[in-house]
């Protein structure tokens, strides 16, 4: 039995989540079988069709810097937050030929902003890179999406699983609970600094055949935490520039007044 979330304008009859994706083998045993029938059904135009809550990530670099990928069956291009992007100083192109019109699952439509052509990705610690081009969207919540052909034509919830992480809180070493809150506190990093000492001691108090499984996952939840905090950072400092902005045309505005009076 399935329960089915409403969307009242949603262009496609059923959006299966990640998870049933997952639980039932239809990405792995059974890809061949979603592989034919997306392919039949797909429309002229262009389709992203992120509806929110899905957990599960791949780690890896883009152009070198650590990040996180979600991977979207529903999508048929390579995305990449523009936020991120220009944090990073990769090489945009905001050419108007790069505006692609994508649907989305309400059957609304977003612009692409640009595009970051031959990026190279790496699954992981593996020395293996994919070169593609990632086109930019604006306010997209994710730094990176993966695009149905990059997943079914590398097959990577087979050939790279060991890279794929959920970010749902579990107790025990990965302990991500209440991560976009944590980061938010003011002795966050201190807390940090705790914490990763302490699961430092506990992994090292483990059997050496499940030390470095225990590291493995210990190096995730850190990235995740790192990637967190340097954003909501980057966005205290921009709010901060623009408060004192709006603070001095609002001086500016009470000298004018002033002398005019």
């Amino acid at each position: 039995m399935l329960d089915c979330a409403i969307l009242p304008t949603c262009r496609n009859d059923l959006i299966l989540s990640g998870h049933f994706l997952r639980i039932t083998k239809t990405l792995t045993k059974f890809k061949s079988r979603l592989k034919e029938s997306l392919r039949h059904s797909l429309g002229t135009r262009l389709r992203l069709n992120l509806v929110g809550g899905e957990r599960h990530r791949f780690w890896g670099k883009l152009n070198d810097e650590h990040t996180l990928a979600l991977p979207d069956t529903g999508s048929d291009v390579m995305l990449m937050s523009t936020w991120w992007a220009e944090c990073n100083n990769f090489n945009i192109s905001k050419d108007p030929g790069h505006q692609l019109e994508l649907e989305l699952a309400d059957g609304s439509t977003v612009f692409t902003s640009g595009i970051v052509r031959d990026a190279t990705w790496s699954f992981g610690y593996s020395t293996r890179t994919i070169r593609s081009d990632f086109y930019l969207l604006d306010d997209l919540d994710v730094n990176v999406v993966f695009s149905n052909d990059f997943i079914f034509e590398l097959d990577i919830y087979s050939e790279f699983a060991e890279f794929m992480l959920q970010l749902d809180p579990k107790p025990g070493l990965s302990d991500l609970c209440n991560i976009r809150l944590i980061i938010q506190s003011p002795d966050a990093r201190k807390a940090e600094r705790v914490r990763r000492d302490r699961i430092r001691d506990e992994i090292n108090a483990l059997d050496p055949e499940k030390r470095n499984e225990a590291w493995d996952k210990e190096h995730q939840r850190r990235l995740i935490w790192d990637r967190h905090r340097e954003r909501h950072e980057n966005e205290t400092w921009i709010a901060a520039v623009n408060q004192q902005k709006l603070a001095n045309a609002k001086a500016c505005w009470w000298k004018r007044t002033f002398r005019r009076g």
